[in-house]
This record gives structure tokens, C-alpha cells and sequence, in this order.
């Protein structure tokens, strides 16, 4: 498959983004198929090349990229296959991340082979998700019997500039979730630090502190793992400070208090875990994020 006519079936950011570095790496693109016209053209128009399709178009496609939401894969991939008569060919891959290659059995029935390409990055705009793919993990799933597909997707990936990561037998909606937190829980996260920073002091440039805490605590996870990159007052087993801080959000912020609680009970495991927090100092860690009263007189030992 060396250059492949390419349709895809959803307008939306995937779609937009993997057909413009496609056409850029010389990858003939056929056009986009939605329900809005109008959409569809404007995804012509972002990746610069192909036309507005439709279903009969489909059989002159080598490879047909389904991008549409996980929600509406089933139903759409079944609705598509069905006004096709159920003729099918070339390759079906599909670009969800929580889905299998179950969701494409009715184009496998139809006589195509069938596999999944999940670019791991953050598509918040067709814009920032063109700039921010090269150089990205894309997760590749394909039949255990049929090494073509494999090969195929490693080839759509690098074409598109991604970085091929073959993930056979997955547990895929596991994965999906972890993205997900990996994703925009950090982002959610970096939202609460971000509003807490500025409520601290209104006016100051406070916010980059948290900018370098968080890009030097990732850093830290990425070199050395979540455990042993850990700091702070609870693998230090300081349950005064970890109580007053609880009642301040409880007091001011109890979405925030409640953000602080979750992630410091996973610190709590992550300190146990490497041996720095057991016994009175551990429990009283806990009673603090539980809010006891008693906690924030209990204290800890020095730090080391």
C-alpha cells in the first residue's frame, strides 16, 4: 500500500487533522462523507484536497477513516455498511480509542479488513491538533491473523507524522480511560491550581509556580516513576498541615476540597507503598483527608 485513496467517513477534528498531514505526506485523499454538508466542506477545505462524498464513493477508497464520536461509531459504521448493501473493501480503520475492532465487524462482513489508529494527543482545535501531532503515539490494533493491516496502519501513522505503537489484545476501554485522566484530568487539574494561585494573591504571577510544580512533578514520574517522584506534606506524614489546608477548602472551595482529597488519598498509597509513611504518621495523614478532628494536633515526624 503505497499510496492509498483515502476517505473518511466524519468531519470533525480527527478527521480534519490526520487528512491534512496525509495530504502533505502525498497520500491521495478522496474527501470527507457526514450528515452537514456543509461541515463535510469545510474539512475539504482545512485539509486541502478531496471533495464532499457520498456512500457509493466509499468503494473507491483503499482505506476508509471512520471519525466520528465513540457514541455514534456503532450505529454509524452499521447505518453506512447497510446503504453500501454490504459490500465492502480495502481497509476500515477506525480512530476511537475506547472501542475494538468489534465496532467494525459489519465492514469486516462486507469484505474488508479492519483496524484502529488512536492518536494519543489532545485535538482541542483542528489547528492546534495539526501542530501538536507530529511526533505523537499513535495506538494501532489489528487482527492477531492479519500482519497486512498491521503493516498498513504503521504506514498511515508515519505518514501522518505519528510515533506507531502496536497494542494488540488491549483492553481498550481501560486505555481510553486512562487518556482520559492523563489528558484532561491534568488539564481539569491545572484549572483548579491555576484559580486557587490567583485567589491566593489577586494580581500577581503567581500561576507559573504552578506551571513549573507540575511540568517538574511530570518530569520527575516520567525519570524515576509516580513513587519515587513523590513530595510534599503527606510523604513527609505532616497531617497538621495536610488538616489546615483540607478545612481551608472545606471552608472556601469545596470542589477544590474534594479535587485536594482524591489525589492525596493516592498519595498516601504512593508514600505507603515506598515505605515512608506507616503506623501513627499514616493514620493520621488519613484522618486529616478524612477530616478528624483530632488530626492536625497529631503532627508528624521532621521532615528528612
Amino acid at each position: 500500500m503505497d499510496t492509498p485513496r483515502i476517505a473518511i467517513l466524519g468531519p470533525g477534528r480527527l478527521g480534519q487533522v490526520l487528512a491534512r498531514r496525509w495530504c502533505e505526506a502525498g497520500l491521495p485523499l478522496l474527501g470527507f462523507l457526514g450528515r452537514d454538508p456543509e461541515r463535510a466542506r469545510a474539512a475539504v477545505a482545512f485539509a486541502g484536497g478531496g471533495r464532499v462524498l457520498d456512500v457509493a464513493a466509499l468503494r473507491g477508497a483503499d482505506v476508509v477513516l471512520v471519525a466520528v464520536q465513540d457514541d455514534r461509531l456503532p450505529a454509524v459504521v452499521a447505518e453506512v455498511v447497510a446503504e453500501s448493501k454490504g459490500v465492502c473493501g480495502g481497509l476500515w480503520v477506525h480512530g476511537s480509542g475506547s472501542h475494538d475492532l468489534d465496532v467494525l465487524e459489519p465492514a469486516r462482513r462486507g469484505g474488508a479488513r479492519v483496524g484502529s489508529l488512536h492518536p494519543a494527543c489532545a485535538l482541542p482545535t483542528p489547528e492546534v491538533g495539526y501542530a501538536s501531532l507530529p511526533g505523537q503515539p499513535a495506538v494501532l490494533l489489528a487482527r492477531p491473523d492479519d500482519p497486512r493491516t498491521a503493516a498498513e496502519l504503521v504506514q498511515l501513522a508515519t505518514a501522518a507524522g505519528l510515533r506507531p505503537v502496536p497494542a494488540g489484545g488491549s483492553d481498550r476501554l481501560l486505555y481510553h480511560t486512562a487518556c482520559v485522566l492523563a489528558a484532561n484530568g491534568l488539564t481539569a487539574l491545572y484549572s483548579v491550581v491555576a484559580d486557587l494561585l490567583q485567589r491566593a494573591a489577586p494580581g500577581a504571577a503567581l500561576v507559573e509556580v504552578g506551571d513549573a510544580l507540575m511540568r517538574g512533578a511530570l518530569d520527575g514520574c516520567v525519570r524515576h516513576g509516580a513513587a519515587a517522584a513523590l513530595s510534599g506534606p503527606v510523604v513527609r506524614g505532616d497531617a497538621a498541615l495536610v488538616a489546615r489546608q483540607v478545612a481551608r477548602l472545606d471552608c472556601s472551595d469545596p470542589s477544590a476540597a474534594a479535587v485536594y482529597r482524591s489525589l492525596m488519598k493516592r498519595a498516601v498509597e504512593l508514600a505507603a507503598g515506598r515505605g515512608e509513611l506507616a503506623g501513627q504518621a499514616l493514620a493520621a495523614v488519613q484522618g486529616a483527608l478524612a477530616g478528624s478532628d483530632d488530626s492536625a494536633s497529631e503532627g508528624g515526624p521532621w521532615p528528612k
